[in-house]
């Protein structure tokens, strides 16, 4: 006989009706409590109908600091009891039931995850020592769709305050890609009196929402405590509302904050930014190039072009007049102001570049490919491609790159593939085979991209004055499946540089290519016995369903360096061969084994003998 459901439908209508109310206003709501009185009589009859009840009340009460994330808990505790009561029936044909998927601030009790695998990242998150870290990276490598669970959400927005600064930053990093949907949960129960995290909480708020929370990030600023003073001034960047509190604020400020004033003032295209930033260039010149790396805004561009061809003009006279130590600062000048100009594109920036090719043509190339990776701009697309034509191969690398990010994958195969020819034809076709090693640099930063399976351009810059992790930038790329085809029939001696191809041929794998999965066999099996085994080769043939394992583990030591233990361990731990059959071809290895410490080899000594006899490496 079916239980009789209304009471807990009518509490879970009125906990959904508090969730988008605020649960700020649930001590005040007097149909939710006699929702839950209602429930008193059945939570004598059963633990799980107490446990609902108890925390039910428990959101009711003011004092009680964690009144969302129970409120979280025990809508998903009565949507798992509802399903175990749930009927349907009705005139006509039966048909399937779509699920409903409830989703709060982007999350989901994600279903199908057994507890025994929630539990221990729920305490890793939580809890305290260095060796968590390991547990909730594994499992965002092998369960990343357990992350969207609430529970999960809840308390990766709380260990942003954790002490561990390496963890802490993984999740800011993580959090950042969650988009706008995330907003609601950092902003639950944000404190302006110095809690730690707080200010990584609005960083990433910034980062995810931009102007959407100005009205927060202003709400935020005059309660907040000296250092989240600085991050919510940062904030203020997203929108030229903030105009005058920005230029008031860079008057009233000192030290830090005025900094940050003026450096979210940078990312404002206003007039009045533009004739501020004019002058304080004029007046505290390095101040400046420190300041504006990170804008894109033309005046800043403007600036720092003028900047450098000062700087490119005083270098061409060999610094004439100036101390050694004096010229020692001004290759930290260079250095500074080399990065600065990366992702500037206004028209006086694009006309420098001839320049600083004269007198630092590394540095050009290098600032025009980064360039590119911030943010491909139509001017420094066409850029490249002028130069190249005008001045040759000397502007391969981001000719190339501009070509791909710009132009049909087909059209990009077809321009460049003969960089890429084997043997004579290579040598016939280039000036240099250094040319093949700029065009191999740009494919070897394509990474497949975890949320979509595509393959975008990777590249990172250090934060400035917000903070934080490295700001990693993605770029979408599509590839001329041609390529892979290339790299795959080149013979392993071909290349100057074979371990790039690896790492481009592992990230632009997709299987369910029979055939190519075959070359692909070939070509990590070949590379294994060449140069030794690495973990990449294991991967890969595990990957493309080959089925040849024996011999690879005595060839780990064949390259000039011996592997360290932890990625022999790694390899033997991956390798699809039994206990026995590794231990046999470990023991044979050791007899040939002369680098290794005795240290070494007594640790690769146990490991032979506890794959001998069936156990595993750590028994």
């Amino acid at each position: 006989m079916a239980m009789n459901v209304s009471g807990f439908l009518e509490l879970q209508r009125h906990l959904m009706a508090t969730a988008t109310a605020g649960v700020g206003l649930a001590s005040e709501d007097f149909r939710l409590k006699r929702a839950i009185d209602r429930m008193e009589p059945l939570a004598a009859a059963s633990p799980v109908i107490r446990r609902i009840t108890d925390m039910a009340k428990q959101i009711t009460r003011p004092d009680q600091p964690n009144r969302a994330g129970l409120l979280l808990e025990t809508l998903g505790l009565l949507e798992a009891v509802l399903k175990t009561q749930g009927t349907f029936s009705g005139p006509g044909e039966t048909g399937q039931l779509k699920p409903v998927d409830p989703v709060f601030c982007g999350a989901r009790a994600e279903e199908g995850i057994p507890y025994s695998r929630l539990a221990p990242l729920l305490e890793a998150l939580t809890g305290s020592g260095n060796l968590r870290y390991a547990t909730i990276m594994q499992a965002h490598e092998e369960t990343p769709e357990i992350f969207t669970d609430y529970r999960v959400r809840t308390r990766m927005v709380k260990a942003l305050g954790d002490g561990y600064g390496e963890l802490a930053d993984t999740i800011e990093r993580w959090l950042r890609e969650e988009g706008n949907e995330i907003a609601p949960l950092l902003k639950e129960d944000f404190r302006t009196d110095g809690v730690k995290g707080m200010d990584r909480r609005l960083r990433i708020l910034g980062e995810v929402s931009k102007e959407k929370e100005n009205a927060f990030y202003c709400r935020v600023l005059p309660e907040a405590s000296r250092e989240l003073r600085v991050t919510a001034i940062t904030t203020l960047r997203y929108t030229e509302e903030n105009e005058a509190l920005l230029l008031d604020l860079v008057r009233s400020e000192k030290g830090k904050a005025k900094k940050a004033a003026m450096w979210a003032l940078s990312f404002l295209d206003t007039e009045e930014a533009a004739d501020f930033w004019r002058g304080e260039a004029r007046k505290h010149p390095q101040e400046a190039v420190e300041l504006l790396r990170e804008t894109d805004c033309d005046y800043a561009s403007d600036i720092l072009a003028g900047f450098l061809r000062t700087y490119l003009r005083e270098k061409a006279s060999g610094f004439e007049g100036l101390t050694k130590e004096q010229k020692k600062g001004k290759e930290e000048t260079e250095r500074r102001l080399i990065e600065a100009v990366k992702g500037k594109h206004s028209p006086a920036m694009c006309d420098c570049y001839p320049e600083l090719h004269r007198f630092c043509p590394e540095d050009a190339r290098d600032v025009l490919t980064d360039s590119l990776l911030l943010g491909p701009h139509p001017a420094l697309i066409d850029l490249a491609g002028r130069l190249r034509q005008e001045n040759g191969d000397d502007w391969l690398e981001p000719a190339f790159l501009a070509s791909m990010l710009s132009e049909e994958p087909e059209q990009v195969y077809e321009q460049f593939s003969g960089y890429f020819l084997p043997g004579g034809l290579r040598k016939c076709f280039l000036k240099s085979e250094a040319q093949t090693d700029k065009l191999q640099r740009v494919l070897e930063r394509l990474k497949r991209n975890e949320k979509d399976g595509g393959l975008v351009f990777l590249f990172h810059r250090t934060p400035g004055m917000a903070g934080g992790p490295l700001i990693w930038h993605r770029l979408p790329v599509v590839l001329d499946e041609r390529w892979i085809s290339l790299f795959l029939r080149l013979p392993v001696k071909e290349a100057k540089k074979e371990d790039g191809y690896d790492r481009i041929l592992s990230e632009c794998y997709v299987s369910g290519d029979p055939t190519r999965d075959v070359l692909y066999g070939r070509y990590f099996y070949n590379r294994a016995m060449e140069r030794g085994t690495r973990a990449v080769d294991i991967k890969m043939l595990k990957a493309c369903g080959w089925e040849d394992f024996h011999g690879l583990i005595e060839q780990v030591q064949k390259g000039k360096k011996p592997l360290p233990l932890w990625q022999m361990k790694q390899i033997l731990e991956e390798i699809p061969l039994s206990g026995p059959e590794k231990g046999g071809e470990l023991n044979r290895l050791l007899q040939k084994q002369k680098s290794k410490t005795p240290g070494e080899l007594r640790v690769l000594e146990n490991w032979r003998d506890n794959l001998l006899c069936g156990f595993t490496l750590d028994d």
